[in-house]
């Protein structure tokens, strides 16, 4: 397709679409890949990140510290000009896998604002303050460790569980105010944070690229399920983990702890 003609169609999107969404962690990964597919559908689009992302930008990125309390504290008021949102995903997540006891708290510390209570906080703030338009919808980005457990990374799996539980938990509430929950649990993606916390010469062929889970999910997460997988496998493999919890146990022992070659946090 000629480049005016893209343009054209994302202009025409943009006015036929008309709607605002918030992305955390849209500069990379799984979040960037959903910034874009946004984009493409015509959503106004602001990102929350650390870092900026390269390239000429076709949404509002704002640099944020999602580990710092008093940032996230702050970040409601902030994001008023900006709103109100028809879709929020709470996508940014980090990791620190190795050995359990070699891990530093602080990296403990940080995986669980990042991961658990940023989220929710802001959660309840944008709920209360007006973030949200009616019939609008919220996610959040939990993990396929919620069926399986992760060995390796139990304080990441521990974040991921506790972000799922609590989605579960204000599906009812939220829907009193207008605004459907959805929980989506990814199976494992091909990003750079994925190879910095795998063993040495650890294969990714089994491994979804973002831009193709963010097109399983997002429709999934409008339509306003509460539970969404990135496909038929990842839905498989829930099943797995939540039918013989032991046996998937011994298979990720097998296939990730034991490999484990370092820490990274």
């Amino acid at each position: 397709m000629p480049v005016s003609n893209k343009v054209s169609n994302k202009v025409s999107n943009k006015e036929l679409n008309n709607k605002k969404a918030l992305i955390t962690g849209g500069s990379a990964g799984l979040g960037k890949a959903l910034v874009e597919e946004l984009c493409e559908q015509g959503w106004t689009v602001t990102s929350l990140d650390l870092k900026k992302p390269k390239g000429k930008l076709d949404y509002t990125f704002l640099k944020t510290d999602l580990s710092d309390r008093t940032v996230i504290d702050q970040l409601p008021e902030k994001l008023i000009e900006h709103g109100p949102f028809d879709l929020v995903i709470f996508n940014a997540g980090i990791s620190a896998t190795g050995k359990f006891e070699e891990m530093p708290i602080s990296a403990y510390e940080k995986l669980m604002i990042v991961n658990a209570e940023g989220p929710m906080v802001l959660a309840s703030q944008f709920a209360n303050k007006g973030l949200m338009t009616a019939k609008s919808n919220m996610a959040f980005i939990s993990s396929l460790s919620h069926y399986t457990g992760y060995p390796g990374a139990a304080v990441y799996a521990a974040t991921k569980d506790a972000i799922a539980v609590y989605a579960k938990s204000i599906i009812k509430p939220f829907s009193n105010l207008g605004i459907s929950v959805s929980c989506a649990f990814t199976g494992p993606l091909k990003t750079e944070h994925a190879v910095r916390h795998s063993p040495k010469n650890a294969s990714d062929k089994d491994r979804m690229l973002p831009q193709e889970a963010a097109k399983l999910i997002l429709p999934g997460i409008l339509s306003g399920k509460s539970k969404v997988f990135n496909g038929y496998k990842t839905m498989a493999i829930a099943f797995a983990g939540w039918l013989m919890p032991p046996v998937v146990s011994y298979i990720l022992l097998k296939t990730v702890y034991n490999k484990l070659d370092k820490n990274v946090f």
